[in-house]
């Protein structure tokens, strides 16, 4: 890593690559010391994060309760496997048009169309664990008379938290990605949109800086995913303590 950015500054410094397009490491973390110290670097990093994290919420609580429902009845499964598949590949910048049309540039279009990203990865990974839910737990549950919310709750949820989390965990990073993209593209206020002003100014080493910002932002929040996983599903095989 120190080598890397060693060859970055030299390279810079000596100009084998444009300096206007790759300035020195040294530069970018000055122009990101010097932004720590007031207030726009935060407010932008604070809206991303709410766009991030309502699309997250909002599209992992839908992509959960249609996974469940796909993955515990058949009739369903068969209505909406082929639309799911069909609309899983499709990137949610599409519908930005669209949702553009209903919403206006708003800070509720960003989190729809996050919330739009984060359904898949959520959706299908909950529908393999109601699939992969043992039929035979369920089956004892309801011989000791547990009701259907019941064995819901105690038997098929604790079997499908495992898969559910690695999905949310996923389109946490996903969400992310779109979220930036979005507020590059729409102008709605963020690292995006901030990303983009300095883009268009000239000012590299400020689009540098918020590329180191966003990929500790993106690395911090994989980390605390992969944390609160661990302490959640503790009972969990790859989680449990020997």
């Amino acid at each position: 890593m120190l080598g890397t950015l060693a060859i970055w500054e030299v390279a810079s410094r000596l100009e084998w690559l444009p300096r206007r397009s790759l300035p020195p490491i040294s530069e970018v973390l000055t122009w990101l010391i010097r932004e720590l110290g007031s207030t726009e670097l935060y407010v932008a990093v604070g809206r991303t994060l709410l766009h991030w994290g309502g699309g997250l919420i909002l599209g992992a609580a839908v992509g959960l309760l249609l996974g469940l429902v796909m993955g515990l009845s058949r009739n369903l499964e068969q209505l909406l496997i082929t639309p799911s598949e069909f609309l899983r590949p499709v990137p949610s910048v599409i519908y930005l048009p669209l949702v553009l049309l209903l919403l206006g540039v708003t800070t509720e279009m960003v989190v729809l169309l996050v919330a739009v990203s984060v359904v898949w990865p959520v959706l299908f990974q909950a529908y393999y664990g109601a699939r992969g839910v043992d039929s035979l737990l369920d089956d004892v549950g309801s011989a000791y008379g547990l009701s259907r919310r019941q064995r819901l709750f105690s038997v098929i949820l604790p079997q499908v938290s495992p898969f559910v989390g690695t999905g949310v965990r996923l389109a946490s990073s996903i969400a992310l990605v779109v979220a930036v993209a979005l507020e590059m593209i729409s102008g709605v206020a963020g690292t995006g949109r901030a990303l983009r002003s300095l883009q268009l100014a000239g000012i590299s080493e400020g689009v540098y800086g918020y590329v180191v910002v966003l990929g500790a932002l993106g690395y911090a929040l994989n980390e605390l995913f992969q944390f609160a996983e661990k302490r959640v599903l503790w009972w969990h095989r790859p989680y449990r303590r020997s």
